[in-house]
C-alpha cells in the first residue's frame, strides 16, 4: 500500500494536532475529535508513510500545556513535530497579544526536558523560512519552528 501511495504521489503528510486533550480538541477545532485523527495517524503509519509531520499553533489560555505532551507524542512515534506561531489569519476571536507564543518560548519549554541541537539540515524538500530542531538524545523525531512573527528573516522572505 505504501508503495501505492507513493506512485500517487504522496511521500509525506502534514497533520494538524493542536492537543492531545480530546475535549480541547473539540473546541479548537469546533467539530473534530482528537480519536480520528489519531486513529488516521496510526493507519498513515502502518501503510508505510513514514514522513509525518505534526502541526501544532499554541496559544496562551488555550492549549500551551500541550507543548511538553505533544513533544512526547511525537518523540514515542517518531514523527516530526512542526510549532507554528499563531498567524494573523481570518476572523478575529480573541485577542491575538494576549495568545501569542513566540518559538523561542516554546523551545525553552521544550528544553526545560529535552536537550534539543539546531540542526545544520533541512527537511527532505523543505525549503521555507523554519528552524529544524534535533534531540540530542538520537531520537530520530524532529522539532520544527515556524516562526512569522518573531522572525525578521521570516517576514523578509514573505514579501
Amino acid at each position: 500500500m505504501a508503495s501505492a501511495l507513493k506512485k500517487a504521489g504522496t511521500t509525506k503528510l502534514n497533520i494538524s494536532l493542536d492537543t492531545l486533550n480530546a475535549d480541547n480538541f473539540s473546541v479548537i477545532t469546533r467539530t473534530g475529535k482528537l480519536t480520528d485523527v489519531l486513529n488516521g495517524i496510526d493507519t498513515a503509519k502502518s501503510l508505510g508513510l513514514d514522513n509525518i509531520r505534526l502541526n501544532a499553533v499554541i496559544m496562551r489560555g488555550e492549549n500551551e500545556d500541550q507543548i511538553l505532551p505533544l513533544v512526547e507524542y511525537a518523540r514515542k512515534n517518531q514523527l516530526n513535530l512542526a510549532f507554528i506561531e499563531e498567524m494573523p489569519l481570518g476572523e478575529i476571536t480573541h485577542d491575538r497579544t494576549k495568545t501569542y507564543i513566540s518559538s523561542n518560548e516554546i523551545r525553552q519549554i521544550i528544553s526545560s526536558k529535552y536537550d534539543l541541537n539546531k540542526a545544520l539540515f533541512k527537511l527532505d524538500d523543505e525549503n521555507g523560512p523554519a528552524d529544524y530542531w534535533i534531540f540530542k538524545d538520537g531520537n530520530p523525531a524532529k522539532i520544527v519552528f515556524i516562526s512569522p512573527h518573531s522572525c525578521f528573516l521570516c517576514r523578509l522572505q514573505s514579501r
